[in-house]
């Protein structure tokens, strides 16, 4: 059902889906299409930014996606290493693909942008000229980790906040965090949490353990040093010792060079530790296949450094399954003594004993409800709602 005025809205998400990376920026899509089934118009309009020593082929297409109009379109940076200047004049290449945009579809009511660099500042640039007001959502774990230094990249940072309509983040800790490292004020931010996909709410069924004939657990992400593989790892095989017919299996792949030769090092590292048969690598996994594996696997692990919040851990418990996760600060808006167990150390026998608590307490928690908990917080439903009501309180 349409709220009041509000019948357009474009989504400009910081990275997308490719040809090449399918599932990438899938929570994006999903939030496009949930918004589509309640009859709005929707569009895609992802703008990358590149550096000025980029030397690959930069992504230009545009095409109806099943009913979701997305154009996409790379940008170079035209002076080496001049941050503030460079983003002007990305401004004003956006603008003029706006303007594409717009003759094949209208003017939308609203933008959606889907963190700062760069689909942020790409939607300040066109509210600037346009008038179509924007709000923002930040997902990048940049800020924490330190790969958002640069005074010129803190400066922009904060106007694309200060000048949105409402400023979105993720998680009550990555609010925090933010605000000290922009020196704003909590209230900047609303927090709304992001959502799990319908499809892993379907066809759900309890999960039946006996642990002598082998345990499954699964993981999911991109293959990024942040994810902390090798700490999962090394507990699996301390779980592994006491429990030796138990697999790990591990779904996503790299996104570029170096991350590839950190996969490499981990099936490596794997068979170094006598786990090649029990450590599994899937690759890139589709929704449809992440489910899949959800519903053959009986506990979900993560073991992530940090997590802005940690979409893969509400999709688990979509399906009921309970979850390990180091304290990464996002999941603490997720986990709970219900639903899974949160380690504090970032310390493998640690981690390895929450495995361990977790299969012999197996029974205590409750899939069914999990799942219910799980769609009362996390569903598209309610946080499109949400969203909804942010559209209607600052845009009309």
């Amino acid at each position: 059902m349409l709220k009041n005025n509000i019948k357009h809205i474009l989504i400009i998400p910081s990275w997308y889906k490719t040809l090449e990376n399918p599932v990438l920026g899938s929570f994006f899509e999903e939030q496009a299409r949930g918004l589509m089934r309640l009859g709005y118009k929707v569009g895609i309009l992802h703008l990358g930014f590149k550096p000025f020593m980029y030397n690959r082929n930069l992504l230009d297409r545009c095409f109806n996606d099943e009913g979701l109009f997305t154009i996409q379109k790379e940008f170079r940076a035209s002076i080496p290493k001049l941050h503030k200047i460079n983003y002007w004049l990305f401004g004003k290449k956006v603008n003029n693909i706006l303007k594409e945009y717009i003759d094949a579809n209208g003017i939308p009511d609203v933008i959606h942008a889907h963190s700062v660099f760069y689909g942020g500042i790409a939607a300040m640039y066109i509210s600037e000229k346009t008038k179509i007001p924007y709000i923002i959502t930040e997902h990048l774990t940049h800020f924490i980790t330190g790969k958002v230094t640069a005074s010129a990249d803190i400066s922009i940072s904060r106007t694309v906040f200060v000048k949105s309509k409402e400023s979105i983040v993720v998680s009550k800790e990555f609010r925090s965090e933010l605000s000290q490292i922009l020196n704003l004020p909590d209230e900047s931010f609303k927090v709304i949490h992001n959502m799990v996909s319908p499809i892993f709410f379907e066809n759900n069924f309890t999960a039946v353990i006996n642990p002598n004939k082998g345990v499954r657990f699964f993981t999911n992400s991109f293959l990024t040093t942040r994810k902390n593989h090798k700490l999962m790892i090394n507990a699996f095989k301390i779980f592994h010792e006491k429990f030796p017919n138990s697999q790990l299996v591990i779904g996503g792949d790299a996104t570029n060079e170096n991350d590839m030769n950190y996969k490499n090092t981990l099936v490596q590292f794997s068979d170094d530790l006598g786990l090649k048969d029990s450590v599994l690598f899937l690759g890139a996994l589709s929704r449809i296949e992440v489910k899949k594996q959800l519903d053959q696997c009986h506990v979900f692990l993560l073991a992530s450094t940090y997590e802005t919040f940690g979409v893969v851990l509400i999709e688990a418990l979509a399906c009921g399954r309970p979850v390990v996760s180091t304290d990464s600060k996002g999941p603490r808006d997720i986990i709970n003594s219900t639903n899974g167990i949160l380690v504090t150390d970032f310390e493998e026998h640690r981690f390895a004993e929450s495995m361990i608590s977790m299969i012999r307490n197996y029974y205590t928690y409750d899939q069914e409800k999990i799942s219910v908990d799980c769609k009362k917080c996390f569903s598209e439903e309610v946080i499109i709602e949400k969203i909804l009501k942010l559209y209607e309180s600052y845009i009309y």
